[in-house]
């Protein structure tokens, strides 16, 4: 009789500690998904803060989670810093003193028009805020452009420069889209 009971004490020890075992695995496969669940909750509210382009450049890329978060935070770096920069302008503005800033916040302008065969780069800054027309020529060069003329006069503390230029190869032409992106380039 007592080999029976001590049987079954055994019996009844091994089925709890088994009981117990697969509960602690319940339990830390349920902590493990409820990590998981926390972890995607937390990438879409990041991911939220970026706009529609940036998420399909990153998405296209098929970045990791790592470099996804990585990106998404440069951005949102890069934004603040720009936030800062305009903080200070306004301070500078509102104080009233942007006498010596003015020329230094002063934004350049550049607009490209392009007709059936002429381009037209019109660039607008300030007196103080130089542009470099040798680098505006070299971009138009290396776009395929030839330059034919160009005017320039000052008005009310702007300078407006107007450059007319031709396609080199009238069969290829010039892509407007690619050097209105470089000029702005160069420009910021």
């Amino acid at each position: 009789m007592d080999n029976q009971k001590q049987q079954q004490q055994n019996l009844q020890q091994q089925q709890q500690e088994s009981s117990s075992n697969s509960s602690l695995r319940i339990n830390r496969n349920l902590l493990e998904r409820n990590r998981r669940i926390q972890m995607n909750t937390l990438l879409s509210k990041l991911f939220s803060l970026v706009p529609q382009r940036q998420q399909a450049l990153i998405i296209s890329m098929q970045f990791p989670v790592c470099e996804s978060v990585d990106q998404a935070t440069s951005y949102i770096r890069k934004l603040e810093e720009k936030i800062k920069k305009l903080r200070e302008r306004k301070e500078v503005i509102l104080k009233g003193d942007h006498d010596d800033h003015e020329e230094k916040f002063e934004p350049v302008v550049i607009n490209v028009k392009s007709s059936e065969s002429t381009l037209e780069v019109s660039i607008i800054s300030g007196l103080k805020k130089k542009i470099l027309l040798h680098q505006v020529i070299s971009v138009l060069v290396e776009e395929g452009a030839e330059v034919v003329n160009i005017t320039y006069h000052n008005t009310g503390g702007r300078v407006f420069h107007t450059i007319y230029s031709k396609p080199i190869y009238t069969r290829i032409g010039i892509e407007t889209s690619r050097v209105d992106e470089r000029l702005k380039k160069l420009i910021s």
